[in-house]
């Protein structure tokens, strides 16, 4: 994916509270500058962690 607009982050934020409240994690595997420097601009890298890669994001390291 190279793109992420306002749908795509709200649909990180219900994901991400949905599996809070089913005691799960939300972890993003994202390798493009783009949409990692958007997610941190929101400030939703505080609640929602981004991996290098999906074994990472697996791993949770």
């Amino acid at each position: 994916m190279d793109f992420m607009g306002s749908s795509g982050l709200g649909t990180l934020v219900a994901a991400h509270k949905a599996l809070r409240q089913a005691d799960g994690e939300l972890r993003v595997a994202c390798t493009d500058a783009r949409i990692r420097g958007m997610i941190h601009l929101t400030g939703l890298d505080r609640f929602i962690p981004l991996y290098a890669s999906l074994t990472a994001a697996l791993e949770g390291r």
